[in-house]
C-alpha cells in the first residue's frame, strides 16, 4: 500500500494545455505587450498592484463573451479525466491548487474530475462584463500554495511528506519543495526539474499512473 495519501496537481500546464491561462487572456484582450511588462515588473513584487494594473485599468468593461469562449476553447492532456478517476480509485485525494481561473476548475468538475479540495483565483464577471474585481487566493502561487496545501493536509491530517506534488512551472517551486513525492510533468522550470523525482515529457497524464 502506497505510503501516499493525496495528489496536489497545479492546473495550467498540467491538466490544460496552457502554461499561463492570465497571459492568453491578455491576447484575447489585445493587451498582450502592456501585460507582458506589467507581469515581469509586479508579478512577483506587488500582486495587489498587478491586479489593478491589469484586471482594473485594461480589462474592466470589456465583453466577457471573449473571455468565455477562451475557456471552452482550452484543451486538456490526454487522459486528464480518465487519470483522475483512476487515481481516486487507488484512494487518493486529489486536490488543485492554480493560480489558474475558476471556470476551468468548473470545467474539470462538470466533465467529472473527482476533485476533493482547490484553489483557485477568479476574474469576477458581472453583467456580461469584466467587473474589475478579481478574487486571488493563490495570487501568483509560490509561498502561497505551500500554505494552501498545508491548509489542506491539517484539514484531513495528512503530513506533507505523504502528498504527491504534480507540477511544471515556476510558480510551483515551493509547494513541490515540500512534498514528500515530486512528478514534474512537461516541466517548463529548470528547478521542477532538478526537485523531480519523476520528470515526464509526454503530454498524457497517464504517464503518472506509473508512478502513484
Amino acid at each position: 500500500m502506497s505510503n501516499y495519501k493525496l495528489i496536489c496537481f497545479d492546473m495550467d500546464g498540467v491538466l490544460f494545455k496552457a502554461h499561463n491561462f492570465w497571459m492568453q487572456v491578455h491576447k484575447t484582450y489585445g493587451t498582450f505587450e502592456k501585460g507582458r511588462k506589467l507581469t515581469d515588473q509586479y508579478l512577483l513584487t506587488d500582486y495587489a498592484k498587478l491586479v489593478q494594473k491589469v484586471v482594473v485599468e485594461l480589462w474592466m468593461g470589456r465583453p466577457a463573451k471573449p473571455y468565455n469562449e477562451l475557456v471552452n476553447s482550452i484543451k486538456y492532456f490526454d487522459n486528464v479525466l480518465p487519470t483522475l478517476k483512476e487515481i481516486k480509485k487507488r484512494d487518493y485525494l486529489i486536490t488543485i491548487i492554480t493560480c489558474g481561473p475558476k471556470e476551468l476548475v468548473g470545467r474539470l468538475v462538470k466533465d467529472g474530475a473527482p476533485i476533493d479540495y482547490s484553489y483557485y483565483n477568479e476574474l469576477v464577471i458581472e453583467n456580461s462584463k469584466v467587473s474589475g474585481k478579481f478574487e486571488w487566493p493563490v495570487a501568483e502561487g509560490h509561498m502561497k500554495k505551500v500554505y494552501l496545501l498545508n491548509e489542506i493536509c491539517k484539514k484531513v491530517n495528512i503530513n506533507l511528506t505523504h502528498v504527491i506534488g504534480v507540477a511544471d512551472g515556476k510558480s510551483d517551486e515551493e509547494m513541490m519543495e515540500a512534498c514528500g513525492k515530486r512528478i514534474a510533468f512537461c516541466p517548463t522550470s529548470e528547478k521542477i526539474r532538478e526537485l523531480a523525482d519523476v520528470i515526464i515529457e509526454k503530454d498524457d497524464l497517464s504517464e503518472i499512473l506509473k508512478y502513484v
